[in-house]
């Protein structure tokens, strides 16, 4: 579906939808322990409804859905129902679910669609046996069988590609473990969301401890005594970001139901808006910004890769030159984050150099009126619908349905906040002609 986003002065209060890392690991966790539990502030995006889905098929019961809260129970063991499973299109959901799996002596197949039919799942096929595991597939992506039962040993794995792998592994560690085991991680990259795993299993009552960075220590945990438990899911910091860069470039925008003491990865875009001169706080309400730019950022994308896509279109709007660095980590996103920022920026009429592991965006540019493909990526959207509050003219985006996967009320919150949208005439046309 094509969309077009006009130039628009955003005023108002908005909730940031739920916080689709910290949902998924608590449908893992709940899953994994030995319960119910009560889940609050559920999410309701594509990812969060496959990491749900998949939590059932390997063995947790819903009881209950009043709202946004969802009641649940597990016996904390696996018990795959379907074979095979599906993910649809979530990375996180793929790399926590396959090691939980591996728990069980049943072998599960997991498949997906989409661009997470290309993401490399490498590292599962070489460390995954190292464990006792069972596992079959081309070696490199999905579709994928594991059978387990998997067997927590002391081990050294390298963490360059993903923490979301690591994750996974402490997820099945923590909840396979017989006796007291270390998990050794050389190249650590996005070392929040590991501590987001951590404060989750922790939460739940596994005892895993970090002893020094890279380095994790699992205790056994006594599951045989069944505890009910209630976890709040925060709100998203990754998916508010559009709405925190559109304040900082004048909008009138208080957004609700993000946690100032968060964990999660992208809480450090207040961080690059102070070197700017923008200043976050907080009120009774939610957060809001104060103060105007008053020059550009540098920033390091290694533990936050998600931002890349809104930092790169706030920072052609500052008054001085921007640097962001880390751009390995761009590539096995739902697109290639580097290749689809930059043609977004190149569409806007946007000049920058792409050097080595750095971008250089000069500030000080305005949008031009365009049209602009969502390449299949969530963040694309958001980005390019930042880009056209403050252009020449209006910006078509098509492929706006992929926003779905994090933020379904998007392009709903937008127009709520005062964002003109309006749906491609041809498109809208056509469909009233068939109904």
């Amino acid at each position: 579906m094509d969309l077009t986003v006009s130039p628009s002065r955003l005023r108002g209060a908005v909730r940031a939808p739920a916080s689709k890392s910290d949902f998924q690991r608590a449908c893992a966790a709940a899953l994994l322990h030995n319960g119910k539990t009560v889940l609050e502030n559920v999410g309701t995006s594509a990812d969060d409804k496959a990491a749900l889905q998949l939590a059932v098929d390997l063995g947790l019961e819903i009881l209950s859905q009043k709202e946004a809260t969802l009641t649940v129970q597990s016996a904390g063991k696996i018990r795959p129902r379907s074979n095979p499973v599906f993910c649809g299109e979530s990375g996180l959901a793929t790399r926590l679910f396959i090691p939980i799996a591996a728990l069980s002596e049943v072998p599960v197949t997991f498949s997906g669609k989409g661009s997470l039919l290309a993401r490399p799942l490498h590292f599962f096929y070489e460390i995954l046996p190292q464990l006792g595991i069972r596992i079959s597939g081309n070696g490199a992506t999905l579709p994928l069988t594991v059978q387990g039962p998997l067997q927590p040993k002391s081990l050294l794995v390298d963490g360059s590609l993903s923490s979301q792998f690591i994750s996974g592994l402490l997820f099945a560690f923590s909840a396979g473990a017989e006796t007291e085991v270390f998990l050794k991680v050389k190249n650590p990259v996005s070392q929040p969301y590991l501590e987001m795993t951590i404060a989750t299993l922790r939460a739940f009552g596994k005892e895993i401890f970090p002893e020094k960075e890279g380095i994790f220590r699992i205790f056994p945990t006594n599951n045989a005594l069944q505890k009910d438990l209630r976890y709040p899911v925060e709100g998203d910091w990754s998916s508010a970001a559009v709405w925190i860069a559109a304040a900082a470039l004048g909008a009138d925008v208080e957004i609700k139901g993000l946690s100032s003491q968060s964990l999660q990865a992208d809480r450090v875009l207040a961080e690059v808006l102070a070197q700017t001169g923008i200043k976050v706080f907080w009120n009774h309400a939610g957060l809001r910004v104060a103060g105007k730019p008053q020059n550009g950022f540098s920033f390091d994308l290694t533990d936050a890769p998600d931002l890349f896509p809104v930092l790169a279109t706030l920072a052609f709007s500052l008054p001085g030159e921007s640097r962001i660095s880390g751009l390995p980590r761009l590539v096995h996103k739902e697109s290639n984050r580097l290749e689809s920022v930059a043609e977004l920026l190149r569409r806007g009429g946007i000049s920058f150099e792409i050097s080595g592991n750095k971008v250089v965006i000069p500030g000080g540019q305005t949008f031009h009126a365009a049209t602009v493909s969502a390449c299949n990526d969530h963040r694309i959207v958001m980005a390019a619908s930042l880009a056209a509050l403050n252009a020449s003219g209006p910006v078509k985006i098509s492929g706006v349905e992929a926003v779905s996967k994090s933020y379904p009320a998007f392009f709903e919150d937008l127009q709520m906040l005062g964002g003109e949208v309006v749906e491609d005439s041809c498109r809208r046309s056509l469909r009233d002609s068939q109904t």
